[in-house]
């Protein structure tokens, strides 16, 4: 019998897997899906979801004794990918280890370079690649000439020419769900994720995401037609049963839809897809700020239809609050607009509590800061996350070009060295680093896990009693439901009152001549008062999770 292909997700250890609900690979679901179509053996180890150390992966492995093994790589995952190809390249006989994603395929000459038991990248769009390097592989043929291949070729780089990007996105099977599977067996909280279109318009300077969808050519922006989307949600919706309390559909798109007048429509058609269908969940997108234009009609005739189709949430590219910063990054959108975007959300009861945001850059000035701080607490995106990022100079990033020709790229830079730059304006460093090194305190790993999960449980389950008519028309039951939100509320503001005074409070000293010492004279004072607010919250929400059992049961 031949021997299997095993694909492998590494364990991120910054995403503690106890603190956050599981969102599946889709990448590796759409791999396995396109390979067993093929007929091929196929093993998903999702190593993140089920919480497996590198030592479980390998031993895993072995036990499957692949004949391809593939592993995703991001920029956090990439060390553990390693780890776990050299372990099993001296195990596996023969075994072809090829890795994947985005840090695998702008950093392939490299990762090939320096690491010899790697012996292919796959780069850009996976699915059409990795079945004819599967087909190679098990037939022994040579890769050279297979497009979307970096490989090894007798002691050679061989860099094959980039495939185009797959146009016919209907073409491709619906991916498999062995994590999801998995998560629901063993009562792990879970995201179905699902992916309807490929692409992005547009090319921020701190993005690679437009050149990895379309490196060989092709259209910008690809989409699977509505009816497509809707029959996948549809077999979801009847083997994992779509309406349950909790659960929640993730679309995956770079950008769900942005401001161009055909991406919109095909959100459209998607959305009254699955209204017309009777299909009841709620989903989340990611999306751009200038998305929606408050004063277009039709823009928000579109919000309130996703809304009908079950949107709760979106994560928007919002990057900044000084409008420099989102110029640094190409982002065509103002200020006003990053506001005017959250505003119409919230208005509409669609949750914005994750987004996109960069604090520091080479870059950045005092001002710069300061605008950003108080753009955070005005819209409420006053995380401490939101407060301590730093730009990461992922490969394949225009930005890095732009600190090249300014003189600030450090000359050690490489695909594994993210924040090798210098700062312009250099009372940055100290700043950043110190806050940056703060998220890896327990108790901030906490505030950035558990305020999201919160804030986003407690609107999917007010949601979902809103929409059921025994319930929404009982006014004191509602009346207490948003008591009980109320005091979440509070306290997630309190929070990020507490995020923003301690952050002003480090930008001062920055600013005045930092001193180490003072810093750190700073912080347990700020970790003890975060512990005591998240402690808070956690209570007025478990309060609301009760008072919402014991309602629905008496309505039963």
């Amino acid at each position: 019998m031949p021997r299997p292909i095993v694909l492998v997700n590494p364990l991120d250890k910054a995403m503690p897997i106890n603190l956050n609900v599981v969102y599946e690979h889709l990448g590796l679901g759409c791999l396995a899906s396109v390979l067993r179509q093929k007929g091929f053996d196929v093993t998903i180890i999702d190593a993140h979801a089920r919480g497996l150390e590198n030592n479980e992966v390998i031993e895993t492995t072995k036990k499957e004794n692949p004949r391809l093994l593939g592993l995703s790589a991001t920029y956090r995952t990439l060390c553990e990918a390693l780890e776990i190809a050299r372990a099993v390249k001296a195990s596996c006989d023969d075994v072809h280890i090829t890795l994947g994603g985005e840090q695998a395929t702008f950093a392939a000459e490299d990762i090939l370079r320096s690491e010899p038991y790697v012996d292919s990248l796959v780069r850009g769009e996976g699915e059409a690649t990795v079945v004819e390097l599967a087909e190679a592989v098990y037939n022994k043929r040579p890769l050279k000439g297979i497009a979307g291949i970096f490989c090894r070729e007798q002691g050679e780089i061989c860099k094959n020419p980039d495939r185009p990007a797959i146009e016919d996105l209907d073409s491709l099977p619906f991916p498999s769900r062995d994590t999801l599977e998995y998560c629901l067996k063993e009562g792990k909280p879970t995201m179905i994720g699902v992916l309807a279109s490929r692409g992005c318009y547009n090319s921020c300077t701190f993005c690679n995401s437009h050149y990895f969808l379309r490196m060989g050519g092709g259209s910008v922006w690809r989409a699977r037609s509505p009816k497509n989307v809707a029959d996948e949600l549809e077999v979801l919706d009847k083997k994992y049963d779509l309406e349950s309390l909790h659960s929640m559909v993730h679309f995956y798109d770079v950008s769900f839809f942005d401001r161009s007048r055909k991406r919109k429509q095909w959100a459209k058609e998607v959305a009254s897809e699955i209204i017309s269908r009777g299909l009841d969940f709620q989903f989340a997108v990611y999306c751009r700020a200038d998305c929606i234009d408050p004063a277009n009609l039709e823009d928000l005739e579109l919000l309130r239809l996703l809304k009908r189709a079950g949107l709760s949430d979106v994560f928007i590219g919002l990057e900044a609050g000084s409008q420099a910063m989102l110029d640094v990054y190409k982002k065509n959108v103002t200020v006003k607009q990053n506001k005017q975007v959250l505003k119409v959300f919230n208005e509409n009861r669609i949750l914005t509590m994750t987004n996109g945001f960069i604090m520091f850059n080479p870059y950045t000035t005092m001002d710069d800061l300061r605008r950003n701080a108080e753009f955070l607490l005005e819209t409420e995106q006053a995380t401490y996350w939101n407060f301590a990022q730093k730009l990461q100079l992922f490969p394949g990033v225009a930005i890095i070009e732009m600190l090249r020709k300014d003189g600030l790229l450090e000359p050690e830079y490489a695909h594994t060295s993210v924040y090798a730059y210098r700062f312009a304006d250099s009372r940055m460093k100290k700043i950043a680093s110190s806050l940056l090194e703060l998220c890896d305190d327990d108790i901030m790993v906490k505030e950035n896990s558990l305020v999201r999960y919160m804030s986003l449980q407690t609107l999917l389950v007010e949601n979902k009693v809103l929409q059921n008519p025994r319930v929404r028309d009982d006014e004191t039951l509602i009346r207490s439901m948003s008591e009980h939100k109320e005091q979440i509320l509070t306290s997630k503001r309190q929070i990020q009152k507490n995020n923003y005074s301690f952050f002003m409070k480090c930008v001062d000293l920055a600013e005045s001549g930092w001193k180490d010492e003072i810093f750190k004279a700073y912080k347990p004072q700020f970790l003890k008062s975060t512990d005591e607010l998240l402690s808070s919250m956690s209570t007025a929400f478990a309060a609301f999770v009760r008072f919402i059992n014991k309602s629905i049961d008496k309505k039963q």
